[in-house]
């Protein structure tokens, strides 16, 4: 089956249209993982407990958000199959089923962060030096589960569409935010007093957010 559109019936268009849609994803996840390890050198300023504590806290959420990624992958191929079969009215019921599911999903989790987070933390080997700092972070991030699940979907969803640069902008805003929240809050700026771990994670739920 030829993919192809009429006009682009050549290697080099094709290459071009894959780059101009995998370059903006790919410079979202090297934002991402960038901010993240800035996270992480901030919240070593504090103490390698803190660091250890959301280390443990983050091996829970990372599950989670296998969960919200697999519901995005299996929402993008659906929509993108019947915006490419033209069948546009089913894309859209698609999405607003998929929508549905990741905000019931997201509310789950939240609410499993809430009611037994201590008991996975335990599981999960946390001491009585991390244990604090773990909860902190896994309660304020996997308590907000609902809207890292809808923004991870809704991402996908304008993926699904050949959008990827929207994503990508808003993933600069949303990191770009979250560093400078981070850095006023742990350590303080001017009348900002500083708070801490509590206010990096609080930074860290309004990025997902």
């Amino acid at each position: 089956m030829d993919i192809r559109e009429p006009g682009s019936n050549n290697d080099s268009t094709i290459k071009r249209k894959l780059i101009k849609l995998a370059l903006p994803a790919t410079i979202e996840n090297i934002l991402e993982t960038s901010v993240g390890f800035i996270d992480s050198l901030m919240i070593a300023q504090i103490g390698l407990f803190a660091v250890a504590g959301i280390g443990i806290a983050n091996a829970i959420l990372n599950v989670y958000i296998a969960v919200f990624i697999a519901l995005g992958i299996g929402t993008s191929s659906l929509i993108s199959r019947n915006i490419g079969a033209g069948d546009s009215e089913k894309a859209t019921l698609i999405a607003k089923q998929s929508l549905l599911l990741a905000i019931v999903s997201g509310l789950i989790l939240g609410l499993v962060s809430f009611l037994v987070g201590p008991q996975l933390l335990d599981l999960m080997g946390a001491t009585k030096q991390t244990f604090d700092y773990a909860l902190q972070f896994f309660s304020i991030v996997g308590g907000g589960s609902i809207a890292i699940a809808t923004m991870i979907l809704l991402g996908n969803m304008l993926r699904a569409t050949g959008d990827t640069k929207s994503p990508m902008k808003i993933g600069f805003i949303t990191n770009l935010l979250n560093i400078i929240l981070d850095y006023i809050l742990i350590f303080g700026l001017g009348p900002i007093p500083a708070f801490g771990v509590v206010e990096q994670l609080s930074a860290r739920w309004l990025q997902e957010s």
